[in-house]
């Protein structure tokens, strides 16, 4: 990190504290999630310092993906970095009927 700012050591620092052997992030202590991993990679893009093995951060994601099993929320938070570095995902059709029949627009 020579030459480079006490502020974005700081930032860099933070989510280095905050990565979790398995490749996600977490705001505090704990166990990863999608949420929390998809902001600090986004945070890190913005200062151009992404970890030497985002790709462990990545088959993190796939590997909670494929579980199947999440809210439209996480859902978003996955699919966005995935699609983001170029990896493959699908979205499972129960999933997608159930978010059209939840999301479904209401006619007053």
């Amino acid at each position: 990190m020579s030459g480079t700012s006490p502020i974005v050591e700081g930032i860099i620092n933070f989510f280095d504290m905050r990565r979790h052997p398995s490749g996600g992030y977490t705001l505090y202590e704990g166990l990863p999630d999608s949420k929390n991993t998809y902001y600090a990679i986004k945070s890190l893009e913005v200062i151009d310092s992404l970890p030497d093995d985002v790709a462990r951060t990545l088959d993190w994601l796939e590997e909670l993906h494929s579980r199947g099993s999440f809210a439209a929320q996480g859902l978003f938070y996955r699919c966005s970095l995935l699609a983001d570095y170029g990896r493959e995902f699908r979205v499972k059709d129960r999933f997608l009927d159930l978010l059209r029949r939840s999301y479904r627009k209401i006619k007053a």
